[in-house]
């Protein structure tokens, strides 16, 4: 059964997970008065969820998986599948699928890391992955190490990431490499029953190629690319699950490109910093409710034949209420947005500012499973959006 849900698994992700991706503008979603409540808050999982993920993530095979509607015409797709399978009592078969497609960022984040582990010394392990590509020249790699206590619920997870690192030899421009794409990534938990931290991220130096022939590389000279990620949670426990939760999260992204025809060149840069503080409290048997906010900065800045500089401010209160029977829940949350952004520029187009505040409601259903796996559906609704409902689906599978 086991080796059944790894291959269906691997058919989901290969097939219709792999499908065309959202086309990006660098300054989509400026103007968007939802852009975080909608995934950030509204489609948030359930701090229990997550809880619960960030404990078992390398203890057991498990996927985390959620959809929801941001626009008419797109759908946020979170997804994030963990393959350990021990094969003997030194090798493990490791993967790790990842798909972020939101408006909020400049590049849809999707990678498959597959590889093996092998145990050097009691809990010390040593891994290696690479990312299978049909064009050879964005293969990427990870060389890491490895530290878990017995349980595996506290870890440190450190590897070199080589983004591109055969780019020099199996392009087909004639790109030449000035800088290679290197990057830690890091996985981290560690605590006990009154508290514990767990992080994540990727930090690079970004890469930096050089195309000499203009006809080969269709008029481009040069390309700078920089993209980091991090999380970081901390938690202070009252009871099991009645807790305090302070989590930052940073996004960073910058390209310049040089053409030949200088008029085409451009240079973007957006920064995204977040702050939440949530508390989580079990009023009885029955009933639990938690309070979130969250506070986000972004910067953008653009020069070249777009010229802009944005910035947004936004605080993002929430109030959810659960009532648990058996297996079943019932979660009814309002969420809401204040935010403020302004954009100077040259242009009239990217020349704007505003100050408001928007609304959610959510009205969500959940069950668990008999091995810990859920599912939730919900529903929410704009207040100040004649005819808007939103559909959004949760999967925590551990298999």
């Amino acid at each position: 059964m086991q080796r059944l849900l790894i291959i269906i698994m691997f058919t989901f992700i290969f097939s219709g997970s792999n499908a065309q991706s959202i086309k990006w503008t660098y300054d989509q979603g400026f103007k968007d008065d939802l852009l975080y409540l909608h995934v950030l808050e509204n489609y948030s999982y359930h701090p229990l969820w997550s809880l619960e993920w960030e404990k078992f993530r390398f203890k057991t095979n498990n996927a985390l998986l959620n959809f929801g509607s941001v626009e008419i015409h797109d759908l946020l797709n979170d997804i994030r599948i963990l393959i350990n399978q021990p094969m003997d009592s030194t090798w493990t078969f490791i993967a790790d699928y990842q798909k972020y497609s939101t408006h909020f960022i400049n590049q849809e984040m999707k990678a498959l890391f597959m590889g093996l582990e092998g145990n050097v010394y009691r809990e010390f392990n040593v891994f290696l992955q690479f990312k299978p590509e049909f064009n050879k020249e964005f293969i990427d790699a990870r060389m890491g190490i490895a530290f878990s206590d017995k349980s595996k619920l506290n870890y440190c997870r450190l590897a070199l990431q080589a983004d591109q690192f055969v780019y020099e030899e199996k392009n087909d421009y004639e790109g030449k490499v000035d800088q290679y794409d290197y990057g830690l990534y890091w996985n981290f938990r560690y605590g006990n029953d009154k508290w514990n931290i767990f992080s994540e991220g990727l930090q690079t130096t970004g890469f930096d190629y050089i195309y000499p022939d203009s006809q080969k590389s269709a008029g481009l000279s040069r390309h700078k690319n920089k993209n980091d990620h991090g999380i970081v949670r901390l938690y202070y426990f009252i009871n099991k699950e009645s807790f305090i939760r302070l989590e930052a999260v940073r996004y960073y992204f910058s390209e310049r490109k040089l053409f030949f025809a200088d008029a085409y060149s451009y240079r973007v840069e957006n920064s995204i910093y977040s702050l939440q503080l949530l508390y989580n409290y079990i009023l009885g048997k029955n009933w639990s409710i938690r309070f979130s906010g969250r506070y986000l900065k972004q910067n953008s800045d653009a020069s070249g034949f777009v010229n802009y500089s944005y910035n947004r401010d936004e605080f993002l209160p929430g109030i959810w209420i659960d009532y648990n029977k058996s297996r079943h829940n019932i979660e009814v949350g309002l969420v809401e947005s204040f935010y403020g952004w302004k954009s100077k520029s040259i242009s009239d187009q990217y020349r704007f500012s505003q100050q408001s505040n928007i609304e959610k409601v959510k009205l969500g259903w959940s069950y668990q499973f008999e091995n810990n796996s859920r599912l939730q559906l919900s529903l929410s609704h704009v207040f100040s959006v004649f005819g808007f409902g939103g559909f959004n689906l949760h999967y925590l599978v551990f298999f």
